[in-house]
């Protein structure tokens, strides 16, 4: 009853949502359609991703109530540590040093001093570079919200450059690391429409369906898998989707 209770107040405010972004003046933005139209699926796919959390929830609680009533003494300790643990990793993070953005204000300096165009195109490859690297060894290294800061750099001051499409991946990986699936879904659908000849653009297409199973959306998994097995036969990923495909059919 609880949980039915919930599902309505998420579904009312998704309606409401919806109903104010429709009803918003029309702006001269000619991105401004796009815009709403990801934040709809956004909201839809965030809307899925609580309806399944209370789902499992709810058929947890009714399966293991028994057993959860003999082990609340053990889990109320065991919650005590990890709530420590917790705290103390983000004592961690919080002392760790921000990335500091790169030479951008050097470059654009540069510019006023009569450097050859060879040169300035030398320094700007050198520098999304080094931004490319800093940010994807931060999403390695689980730092996905520093990662992301310093790839999206890229996106905005080298928008031409070659490693646009890798930025994006690690960005989508970095909200998919979050569990962000809805976020991450988006950025991936980014690569495969903007760059679908790119080695990439298959990566992306499985981490998609990816993120829809973990959204407990199995059609639009499988979907994003055949279209992956169909248009890239030869992608490094293929054994990863075949096998997916497998354990959603």
């Amino acid at each position: 009853m609880f949980g039915n209770k919930k599902v309505s107040v998420l579904f009312i405010t998704l309606l409401l949502s919806i109903g104010c972004s429709l009803h918003q003046p029309k702006q001269q933005n000619p991105k401004s359609l796009e815009w709403r139209m990801e934040s709809l699926e956004e909201n839809s796919l965030n809307f899925k991703h609580q309806l399944l959390k209370q789902k499992k929830a709810i058929d947890k609680n009714s399966n293991q109530i028994l057993q959860l009533q003999q082990k609340v003494g053990n889990l109320e300790s065991k919650t005590v540590l990890l709530e420590q643990k917790i705290s103390r990793l983000e004592s961690k993070a919080q002392n760790s040093t921000l990335i500091t953005n790169t030479n951008i204000h050097d470059i654009s300096s540069n510019k006023k001093n009569n450097i050859s165009a060879s040169k300035q195109k030398s320094n700007l490859t050198q520098s999304d570079n080094f931004l490319y690297q800093k940010g994807l060894s931060l999403i390695l290294a689980n730092k996905f919200k520093k990662g992301r800061t310093v790839l999206n750099n890229i996106l905005k001051f080298y928008p031409k450059s070659k490693l646009v499409p890798n930025a994006l991946y690690w960005i989508g990986e970095s909200y998919y690391g979050e569990g962000k699936y809805a976020k991450s879904i988006l950025t991936f659908k980014r690569i495969v429409n903007a760059y679908p000849t790119h080695y990439k653009a298959s990566h992306a297409l499985l981490k998609i369906a990816y993120a829809y199973a973990e959204l407990g959306d199995k059609e639009n998994a499988k979907f994003y898998l055949k279209i992956l097995l169909q248009d890239y036969p030869k992608s490094d990923v293929v054994a990863k989707a075949k096998q997916k495909l497998k354990m959603l059919q």
